[in-house]
């Protein structure tokens, strides 16, 4: 049988880049001792009472841990504000798409200490979806676009937080 060595190319690619990644410090998020892992389930999220920040605050919990709303010593403040505006509008003055943009501003505070522990910040965002279906199609649709912004906040709302803590 004869050795095929243009498969094994793969093989050292992934073998190298693992060595690679493990040379410069990388270290997983939630690994034990790491940033994610010391607030792991200890951060109560307070988000506004809207469908798009009920979904901000599931996303945010799963990133952040399910466990902490009750003794949590950690509070995520975050302020959400949302705006659509016509993206498309055809000759006949009919808009067939809008763009949903999205705000968010944060901070998270120690409970305990009563201080805050990151500068905190705001991050941006935008998705659109179309008016061209029908009435029902367009609602779900809206729907599905203000979902999908608010996970998109939530994810850079941890990276922020996460990029912020490490440095300190």
């Amino acid at each position: 049988m004869l050795y095929n060595h243009v498969n094994t190319w793969p093989r050292r690619g992934v073998i190298l880049a693992f060595f690679m990644v493990a040379g410069c410090g990388f270290q997983p998020l939630y690994a034990p001792g790491s940033i994610g892992d010391a607030i792991y389930n200890d951060v109560r999220i307070d988000a506004p009472d809207t469908v798009q920040g009920f979904v901000l605050a599931q996303r945010l919990k799963e990133r952040l841990g399910h466990d902490a709303d009750l003794g949590a010593r950690l509070t995520l403040s975050v302020q959400m504000t949302s705006q659509q505006t016509a993206a498309t509008i055809t000759s006949g003055g009919d808009t067939t798409r809008f763009d949903v943009t999205g705000t968010a501003k944060w901070v998270l505070s120690d409970d305990i200490q009563g201080e805050q522990l990151t500068g905190g910040g705001t991050v941006n965002n935008f998705t659109s979806y179309s008016t061209t279906g029908s009435t029902v199609a367009t609602q779900t649709a809206r729907a599905d676009a203000e979902r999908r912004l608010a996970v998109m906040l939530a994810d850079q709302i941890t990276t922020q937080l996460f990029l912020q803590l490490e440095d300190q």
